[in-house]
């Protein structure tokens, strides 16, 4: 399909997204799409410095990471961080279904307003929530499982998390203070 001018930059973001190399970029482009000077442009648009800069600087609500916390005797926690803020929450959901998940994220979306992408494991729980998120406008980064790094704000938010509950005497049922204290410790 041939791109004409003004949608270059929506093509060359949306392709740039995955941080593959130039070839590869202008291969994945290529299969759906076609303007001329392509290959130079996909080039000069990864090579500049801007691009890359303005592609990581998310905004205030554009990015969350999530990611899960198992703790014995509390159960599941769904860890939500905003990379923008590193606002991080720690919300106990009785299962990691599908609709738990969405009832959860939905009320964080109405407080914080709705991200422009998630970043998540790839495990089934965070991928049955790709449609959803979709008829939401919300784009999916499902980090690849031999690559952990690639969600580390979720990921540091969960061992300090872990840490911080680890302190909580099992003896007791109110865990709640330890969670708030491990969240404000984040």
């Amino acid at each position: 399909m041939f791109v004409p001018y003004q949608l270059h930059d929506s093509v060359l973001y949306d392709s740039h997204d995955t941080h593959l190399g130039i070839q590869q970029i202008i291969n994945k482009i290529s299969l759906e799409f076609w303007w001329p000077n392509m290959s130079q442009d996909v080039t000069t648009f990864i090579s500049s410095s801007n691009s890359t800069v303005t592609w990581n600087k998310d905004g205030p609500r554009e990015h969350i990471h999530m990611d899960w916390a198992f703790m014995n005797r509390i159960g599941n926690l769904l860890i939500v961080v905003n990379s923008y803020f590193n606002y991080t929450d720690a919300i106990p959901l009785p299962s990691c279904q599908k609709e738990n998940i969405q009832k959860c994220l939905m009320c964080l979306f109405i407080l914080l307003g709705l991200p422009k992408v998630t970043t998540s494991d790839n495990t089934p729980e965070f991928t049955a929530l790709k449609g959803w998120l979709s008829t939401l406008g919300i784009k999916n980064i499902y980090i690849p499982t031999y690559h952990p790094q690639s969600n580390g704000q979720a990921k540091r938010a969960v061992q300090t998390i872990k840490h911080v509950l680890s302190a909580w005497n099992p003896v007791s049922d109110n865990w709640y203070p330890y969670l708030q204290r491990a969240l404000f410790n984040h």
